[in-house]
């Protein structure tokens, strides 16, 4: 039940951006196939005991510049990055960088699971954070961005009310938009499930969100 309410959410949520952004149809670009001929190597993370790592999220602006986000609160194994040569563990100031957006200027946002917090690294230096609010709700999640600009960015993820009784661990998802300056909640359906995806077709000019129903541990 809930997954289907998720799917009917994203097509009524892309058809009025679509609507609203487009004044005419757009002939959708012809996509030609990708590369085949790759090869796939492996590589070692040294993760010290007893931390454990769940891999969430990729982003790079090069083969040696990657940057890899866990669902791991340990400072240890929360945030990763790749130059080429070795994966080495980077300092995260917030709880579990669970979704990663990189500019092309390795400006890097990083929203958390925990602490409700937008993180964002400028010149290699974590210069600010985001504190998020939504009345009724204790916990803020984030899971993933989509920015096509700076001043354009979209965070997904859902709300969780803790409470008490038969109310405890009650969802709600969640859209943010940020303008340049400050993150602001984007009016959208009240969802008891979890939004952890998020992606932009340009053709189109319309956004996508998956939406599931989650584990409220996740």
């Amino acid at each position: 039940m809930n997954y289907t309410k998720a799917i009917l959410f994203i097509i009524s949520f892309t058809t009025a951006l679509f609507f609203f952004s487009c004044e005419k149809g757009i002939e959708p670009e012809k996509i030609e196939p990708s590369r085949r001929d790759y090869v796939w190597t492996e590589d070692t993370l040294n993760i010290k005991l007893p931390n454990t790592m769940t891999y969430r999220h990729f982003v790079g602006n090069s083969p040696n510049d990657l940057w890899l986000g866990t669902l791991d609160a340990s400072y240890e194994v929360s945030l990763w990055h790749y130059d080429g040569i070795k994966w080495e563990s980077v300092y995260f100031p917030g709880y579990a960088a669970t979704a990663l957006w990189l500019f092309e200027d390795n400006t890097l946002w990083a929203g958390t699971k925990g602490g409700n917090l937008i993180w964002k690294r400028e010149n290699g230096v974590w210069t600010e954070s985001y504190k998020l609010e939504l009345e009724g709700y204790e916990d803020i999640k984030i899971f993933d961005f989509h920015g096509e600009a700076k001043d354009n960015i979209y965070a997904v993820g859902w709300a969780v009310r803790w409470g008490t009784g038969s109310d405890s661990g009650s969802l709600k998802a969640i859209v943010l938009h940020f303008d340049g300056a400050k993150w602001s909640f984007v009016d959208i359906p009240n969802l008891r499930i979890g939004f952890n995806t998020i992606v932009y077709d340009k053709n189109i000019d319309t956004y996508f969100i998956r939406g599931l129903n989650v584990d409220h541990g996740f």
